[in-house]
C-alpha cells in the first residue's frame, strides 16, 4: 500500500476517487501509529488513554555531524540522535542526554582482561567490578574518559584493601586484571555507564 500523490484530480469523479483517498488515509494512519497513538478504522493503539497525536517513541535517524548554528525562531532546542547517543543543543553547545550502559560477567585474571571493545571517542564513564570474594559485597570502580585518539587513564579506587583491581585500556578497549593474592580467578559482574562528550 503506497500514497498516491495524483489523488485527487479534476476529472476525476467521487466514486472514482473513493477508494484512491480510502487508501491514501489508511497510508496516513499506517504512518502515523509508527511514531505517534493514533486511532483509525482498524482502532487505536494508545498505551494508557492518551489522545491521538501523543508521541509514544521517536525513530531518528543517525546524524553525521554535530547539529550547530542558529535555531528557528521560537526554537530553543533541537534533539537528535549520532553515533549511539541522543543529544540537544541550543545553537551554541550540545549535550548528552543519554548514557550508555553495559553489564556482564569477566573472568578475573591477573594479566589484563578486556571487558568492553570500542568504547567510543569522546565518552566520559564508569566501570565498576563487583565482588564477595572477600566477604563483601565489595566494588573495585574506575573512572574514565576516552580522546579522539585513544582512551585516557583510569582513576582506580576499591572498597575493600583486599580486592583490588587495576583498570586500564589498549586501544579503544576497558581492560581489568586482578592486582590481590586472593581467590584464584573468579567470574564477578561488572558494569559500564558512559556519555558522550
Amino acid at each position: 500500500m503506497t500514497y498516491d500523490n495524483n489523488v485527487p484530480q479534476a476529472q476525476q469523479t467521487i466514486a472514482f476517487m473513493q477508494p484512491l483517498i480510502n487508501t491514501n488515509f489508511a497510508v496516513l494512519a499506517t504512518e502515523q501509529k509508527v511514531n505517534h497513538t493514533w486511532t483509525d478504522v482498524s482502532g487505536s493503539n494508545a498505551i494508557a488513554g492518551e489522545a491521538d497525536g501523543s508521541h509514544q517513541k521517536l525513530h531518528m535517524p543517525a546524524q553525521v555531524a554535530d547539529i550547530t548554528g542558529a535555531l528557528p525562531t521560537g526554537i530553543t532546542a533541537i534533539q537528535y540522535a549520532k553515533d549511539n547517543a541522543l543529544y540537544a543543543c541550543d545553537g551554541t553547545y550540545k549535550c548528552a542526554l543519554s548514557a550508555v550502559s553495559v553489564s556482564g560477567l569477566v573472568t578475573l585474571q591477573t594479566t589484563n582482561t578486556p571487558i568492553v571493545p570500542n568504547v567510543p571517542a569522546n565518552c566520559i564513564g564508569f566501570v565498576v567490578v563487583f565482588s564477595n570474594i572477600f566477604g563483601g559485597p565489595d566494588a573495585a570502580c574506575g573512572s574514565f574518559m576516552t580522546l579522539t585518539g585513544g582512551l585516557a587513564n583510569c582513576i582506580n579506587t576499591s572498597s575493600d584493601p583486599l580486592f583490588k583491581m587495576f583498570f586500564s585500556f589498549s586501544g579503544q578497549t576497558i581492560q581489568v586484571k586482578r592486582t590481590d593474592s586472593g581467590v584464584v580467578n573468579p567470574t564477578v559482574p561488572y558494569k559500564i555507564i558512559y556519555w558522550p562528550i
